[in-house]
């Protein structure tokens, strides 16, 4: 599973064309309105992302209140795949600052799959 993250608006359409199969859009990064005029508007699956209370909760392919973030590294294999054992839909993102950590990644979206969704985030992410 391929998701784009969508944290400017006048990212929008190109966020639809990047080749992604789902748009994540997170509440602390848009206005209720905002969030409904993309959900409108989105030719892809939606990943709702809640990160503030909202009073707009739309109807969406996903909806995540359960994730795990590292900003600083990529975690253990061993650890994530853990973390990702326990969750009944996983969202995974961390920091990759080596290529041992995009292949921890890979290894990871190679033995889950569809099931969880995992981010690499940074420049090499």
């Amino acid at each position: 599973m391929i998701a784009v993250s969508l944290t400017r608006a006048q990212d929008f359409k190109k966020a639809l064309q990047s080749g992604a199969e789902y748009l994540e859009l997170r509440t602390d990064y848009f206005t209720d309105q905002q969030l409904k005029h993309f959900v409108e508007h989105s030719t892809l699956p939606i990943i709702y992302t809640i990160k503030r209370p909202t009073s707009y909760v739309p109807n969406v392919a996903y909806i995540d209140r359960d994730s795990f973030h590292d900003y600083q590294r990529t975690p253990s294999y061993h650890l994530l795949d853990q973390v990702i054992s326990q969750r009944s839909f996983p969202k995974v993102a961390t920091q990759v600052n080596t290529v041992d950590d995009l292949y921890t990644l890979a290894k990871l979206q190679k033995k889950h799959g569809k099931r969880a969704i995992i981010i690499g985030m940074g420049e090499l992410g």
